[in-house]
């Protein structure tokens, strides 16, 4: 089910339609997957880690994660909408309710910022430490009732990228730190994305996309082409990282299902054991890029 929304009535499939389906990468050097049983078996092997270490080697946060929402001036106001209601939702969806809180005495931070012009970001809730289900109802609930505010029609993503990596600097604690940026169309303003941090660096932070694509898979073969074409232009020019990937979302309305697919690939799950204390610590492995 769902805690928010508004207009479009939105059912919770897991193994709805993705990016692969129509013949996008979802990753640098990735073969295509299709169907369910494919998505679930990258979603346990790939990205739910089963390392044992003992109880003393958890860390205050296990995880920063930042959501960048596209509010430019392609983006109307029941399309913004649609993108804060399904990110609440998806926050809050069973699946992965269970993936933040799998490791109580390591949290997750969560933060989210909306932005269009390159010179324009703003933060809609500031971050959080997920440390019990009603502050992840509450961090959703602050995400819906933001005050919206006028701002810019063009499309920045060089700024979107900056200040969330700037955002995520300062949260060095995590074991991992993720931006995750949302965008219906190709930069129009600032510096070309694929210029940034060539001189100092991102660190270990994994910048991923979520594309918010034509919305209909089976309709005209310009639409579908041009959301091949957005998806390939995310995937060369804004994700970086070890795992990065991009997820695509049919229209807003698909933006929940695509929202949920996506965390279920980038939260991470650990299971712990008090036997094995001589394996290196799950910290030490990831900010050494191991």
């Amino acid at each position: 089910g769902q805690f928010f929304k508004n207009g479009l009535v939105v059912s919770p499939n897991l193994c709805g339609l993705r990016d692969s389906d129509f013949g996008s990468k979802t990753g640098a050097g990735n073969s295509f997957e299709k169907g369910c049983g494919a998505l679930m078996a990258k979603t346990i092997v790939a990205f739910v880690f089963v390392i044992f270490v003992s109880s003393s080697a958890y860390a205050n946060c296990r995880q920063a994660l930042a959501f960048g929402l596209d509010v430019s001036g392609s983006v109307n106001e029941q399309e913004y909408i649609l993108q804060r209601e399904g990110l609440a939702n998806a926050l809050l969806s069973p699946m992965v309710q269970q993936a933040i809180f799998a490791m109580p005495n390591a949290p997750i931070k969560l933060m989210v910022f909306e932005w269009s012009a390159a010179s324009y970001q703003r933060v809609l809730v500031d971050w959080k430490d997920m440390n019990a289900p009603s502050d992840l109802e509450a961090f959703s609930k602050s995400l819906v009732l933001a005050p919206q505010s006028k701002r810019p029609y063009s499309t920045g993503l060089s700024g979107a990228m900056k200040f969330g990596v700037s955002q995520l600097k300062n949260q060095s604690g995590c074991w991992r730190r993720t931006l995750d940026i949302s965008g219906d169309g190709i930069a129009n303003d600032g510096p070309f994305p694929s210029t940034l941090f060539r001189s100092e660096g991102i660190e270990n932070i994994v910048i991923n996309g979520l594309i918010i694509g034509a919305a209909d898979k089976n309709g005209s073969q310009g639409m579908v082409y041009e959301t091949r074409k957005l998806a390939k232009y995310y995937e060369d020019v804004v994700v970086r990282g070890t795992d990065a990937f991009v997820e695509t979302a049919f229209g807003f309305g698909d933006y929940y299902e695509a929202m949920q697919r996506k965390l279920l690939r980038e939260i991470p799950v650990i299971a712990i054991s008090s036997n094995l204390r001589d394996i290196p610590r799950l910290a030490e492995l990831e900010s050494s890029g191991q």
